[in-house]
């Protein structure tokens, strides 16, 4: 969180030593602040569908991992589910459950 703070320096106008309010940089440091990615549970929402990111899993360990649809076929009454699955480790399903959060993984780091 960026903050306003004070110091004692030089008033840049006057000349005189006085308190000096640094917030020059308040705006652009907010707008890097933003971009940073932050973790989002998954009870607040979920990520799009077979696209990975990074998640927190209730063990403490973080993990690449995306939700993929399944589309069970072989019933007529069973409905297609997501579930959470390792993108790089096909068949490696996690349960909903084990997986607390989740975070966009950066364009430059994917």
């Amino acid at each position: 969180m960026i903050q306003r703070y004070e110091t004692w320096g030089l008033d840049q106008k006057s000349g005189k030593g006085d308190w000096v309010l640094y917030d020059d940089h308040a705006a652009e440091l907010a707008r890097l602040e933003a971009q940073v990615p932050k973790w989002i549970s998954v009870d607040e929402r979920l990520p799009d569908a077979e696209t990975p990111v990074f998640i927190k899993m209730r063990d403490g360990t973080a993990r690449i991992g995306e939700l993929r649809w399944e589309y069970p076929s072989y019933e007529d009454n069973w409905k297609k589910f997501l579930y959470w699955d390792d993108p790089y480790d096909d068949g490696k399903p996690w349960e909903y459950p084990d997986i607390l959060k989740w975070m966009p993984i950066p364009p430059e780091a994917a």
